[in-house]
């Protein structure tokens, strides 16, 4: 174990919360990031050394001098540009805006103030990226050089008058929808500031509107909870006429990120690569998968894209498996969604086995003196978990299989961070085989008791065809709960499957999970039939 690294002790009940994330986790802005994977993260942190305090606040690139592993002479860059680097996507492409729905009365000046508190406090906000030899390369601006992190737009005209409240309720909505519409298409430019703050003005007695738009690679998912946490208390005490104070500052991901390197490096990993090059092999070849072949990309050729489907159950089903789940089958939500997909892979593809990418926080504990739970940053990885089906195509037995995936998913060494160090930090990788199934499950936002926030909403996805990355999995579900259902986006290779065979498996998860509900409470099933 490296220096400074402590012993990963209960790691078995953090494993089982890898599906599990906090209530105040957003579903929208991980789950349609055009260009990038769904629900996957960086797994491949650029090794950095310990940084210089002073260099960080200065504005220079992350890391010190020197060569870094990949024998380029300089400063190496931080995993987010390492990911650049490995799927070869425009970083343009990347920002999907979260949309908030703020108290009547909001203070423009208050949630200015607290905004441009969050800049100061978190230098990923401050992040700029810039290509150079090939490569992307994360800097750090200082605080005096971020701007005005809020623009105001008045939309008073789209939201009609004198039409009734129904309607105006809609066309509201419908404007909030265009306009995020929009800021996803924009993108955000990576050389630029990396935080896009939208105050939507709809006039007198009506809520205004937060579009906030955060480049990807300046913050995962749990990054969201923490900045829409420390908006929140920064507004409380702008508008009470207090100077704000956010607590003390948090470890950085550039200082994190550079003890990984040297820990992975040093062989702070190396006792897992047993458990990792020991999974089964069930990355299966594109000529093993049903309607798999991957189409060719000669000259002139136009590379593929993405397409997508969406499903979702009814509230009733949802609702049983939210709530009567947990005590019904002693598991989370996460571990029945991943029974479900693993009986229905295994179905579509003959195998017993079928390896799933899944998502992990990152945010392990093995550091000492480094304190991540307030941190803002790209921690966040992916990992490969097995998952089984049911033998001799027997009825299922959904507590075995839910008991199952929450074995498999305890016993992940330091809940899935290794594997990411391993690949791409330590000198022995465990394989270069990879799941062709990603999944991820996004739990809602809870805005809970709040002075600033009424309600989270999911903007529609972006339906315009995008080229697809290298590294993109050809199938990738994101799970997340919209209005009260369970929603899952497929989101495929065109030319690697057909969208019937996409729509197919994608009622068949239904199906799966309908039955589980019914398990867990046969009156949720009927009440939907009728």
């Amino acid at each position: 174990m490296g220096r400074g690294a402590r012993r990963r002790g209960g790691q078995d009940r953090r494993a089982g919360q890898l599906l599990r994330p906090r209530r105040r986790l957003a579903a929208d802005h991980a789950g349609h990031l055009p260009g990038q994977r769904r629900g996957a993260a960086p797994l491949a942190p650029g090794p950095l050394p310990a940084p210089d305090r002073g260099a960080a606040r200065d504005g220079g690139r992350t890391g010190g001098g020197g060569r870094s592993a990949a024998g380029r002479p300089g400063a190496p860059d931080t995993r987010p540009a390492r990911v650049r680097r490995d799927q070869g996507a425009s970083p343009h492409l990347l920002a999907r805006p979260v949309l908030v729905e703020l108290a009547e009365g909001t203070a423009e000046e208050g949630l200015r103030t607290a905004l441009a508190a969050l800049v100061a406090r978190h230098d990923a906000l401050r992040s700029r990226f810039e290509q150079a030899d090939g490569s992307w390369w994360q800097r750090i601006a200082p605080s005096a050089a971020a701007g005005d992190p809020l623009r105001r737009f008045d939309l008073r005209a789209t939201a009609g008058s004198g039409v009734g409240e129904a309607a105006e309720i809609t066309a509201v909505r419908e404007a909030v929808d265009s306009f995020v519409a929009g800021e996803a298409a924009r993108g955000l430019d990576p050389a630029g500031e990396p935080l896009r703050a939208s105050l939507l003005d709809f006039g007198p007695g009506r809520r205004p509107w937060l579009c906030l738009t955060v480049h990807p690679l300046a913050a995962d998912t749990r990054s969201w909870r923490i900045l829409l946490d420390d908006l929140e208390r920064a507004y409380r005490q702008s508008v009470a006429g207090t100077q704000v104070d956010l607590g003390p500052e948090p470890s950085s991901f550039r200082h994190w990120a550079g003890l990984l390197a040297g820990h992975a490096a040093a062989g702070g990993f190396d006792e897992e690569l047993a458990y990792w090059t020991a999974l089964p092999d069930t990355a299966l070849p594109d000529t093993a998968l049903p309607d798999t072949v991957l189409p060719p990309e000669g000259p002139g050729e136009a590379p593929p894209v993405a397409g997508e489907v969406s499903v979702s159950l009814g509230e009733g089903e949802s609702g049983a498996l939210l709530r009567a789940a947990p005590a019904a089958l002693r598991a989370g939500i996460g571990d029945v969604l991943l029974g479900a997909l693993g009986r229905v892979l295994c179905r579509w593809t003959g195998a017993d086995r079928v390896q799933v990418e899944l998502e992990g926080h990152g945010r392990e504990e093995i550091f000492d003196g480094v304190d991540l739970s307030r941190a803002v940053g790209r921690f966040a990885g992916t990992f490969p978990v097995v998952l089984g089906g049911t033998p001799g195509g027997a009825p299922p037995d959904w507590p075995a299989i839910v008991r199952a995936v929450r074995g498999r998913l305890r016993a992940v060494p330091s809940a899935g961070l290794g594997y990411g160090a391993l690949r791409h930090l330590a000198p022995r990788p465990p394989g270069e085989d990879r799941p062709r199934v990603a999944f991820a499950f996004h739990e809602p936002v809870d805005p809970g008791e709040s002075v600033l926030y009424r309600s989270f909403h999911s903007p529609p996805p972006a339906r315009r065809a995008e080229p697809v990355a290298p590294g993109v999995r050809p199938l990738e579900i994101t799970a997340y709960l919209a209005d009260g259902r369970l929603r899952f986006d497929w989101r495929h290779v065109v030319g690697v499957h057909d969208r019937a065979t996409v729509e197919r498996l994608a009622e068949d998860l239904l199906e799966a999970l309908r039955a589980v509900a019914a398990h867990i409470d046969p009156a949720a099933g009927r009440a939907e039939r009728e």
